[in-house]
């Protein structure tokens, strides 16, 4: 059985599933590579909008797989190879060209609330749980990732969240501001729905600007300068600025093709 599955439910529209339903979304080695994968493919596809990430069946993710990573710290190499599995998972997301929605059903833990942190927005049903139980683990997450978190539901609610891990329900995530929708029909089409008055605007603005919003959450935007500048410059040069100044003077609704 695949890893991820990857779905294409409306134009312009990819549904990322990872795919180990047996274990609750666990994500082993191949699993977190696949990913990384998947989103580096999505990249290649310039019809691609939106990505959706989400769980097959009754979960979102239970995170990082303990049992298969604890097998593999008996080799350094393999152990190695793991971490920075994680990390490219990671990176693939904060990259994209498109944004990113995780769509939230029933777990969603450790490793799995860092992959959702990295999708620009997080839309769930009622059946979602949000966990992060390194205080349970005697673990320390990277402050990459802690981070984020402070950016979405402030310094104390998170210190709550890390100091107790418990679980904590749909409603109360999104009132602490973690969940940006709560679903009252199938997730995926509250997810689409969510998206919907992003889908026909520019591609190229929508990529610089969330570069832009990436760099300033990371405290990045010293090293990410030149490259925001780049694509600053460049925008008023493209087909689709000039199709916006023409639908402008037109009065019609413009076309984007991302370029």
């Amino acid at each position: 059985m695949s890893e991820i599955v990857i779905e294409y439910p409306h134009a312009g529209v990819a549904v990322v599933r990872i795919n180990r339903p047996e274990k609750r979304n666990a994500c082993n080695q191949p699993t977190w590579q696949a990913i990384a994968e998947s989103f580096d493919l999505l990249e290649r596809n310039s019809s691609i909008r939106l990505a959706i990430l989400t769980g097959t069946g009754e979960h979102f993710s239970a995170g990082d797989d303990i049992v298969a990573y604890n097998a593999a710290k008996a080799d350094p190499a393999a152990a190695e190879k793991h971490r920075v599995s994680i990390c490219d998972a990671y990176d693939a997301i904060l990259r994209a060209r498109f944004p990113v929605i995780s769509a939230v059903r029933g777990a969603c833990v450790g490793g799995a609330v860092s992959l959702a942190m990295c999708c620009d927005f997080r839309v769930a049903d009622d059946t979602a749980r949000v966990c992060i139980p390194a205080a349970k683990l005697s673990l320390i997450y990277p402050t990459a990732h802690i981070q984020r978190l402070v950016h979405l539901v402030g310094a104390s609610t998170a210190r709550r969240w890390l100091y107790s891990a418990e679980f904590i329900d749909a409603a109360a995530a999104s009132d602490a501001g973690f969940f940006d929708a709560l679903a009252t029909t199938d997730v995926i089409k509250a997810a689409i729905d969510f998206a919907q008055p992003m889908l026909d605007k520019a591609p190229l603005s929508i990529r610089g600007s969330r570069m832009q919003v990436n760099a300033i959450c990371s405290d990045s935007v010293s090293e990410m300068h030149s490259a925001i500048d780049r694509k600053i410059a460049s925008i008023e040069e493209s087909v689709d600025y000039r199709e916006a100044v023409r639908a402008f003077r037109d009065k019609v609704v413009p076309r984007f093709v991302g370029s």
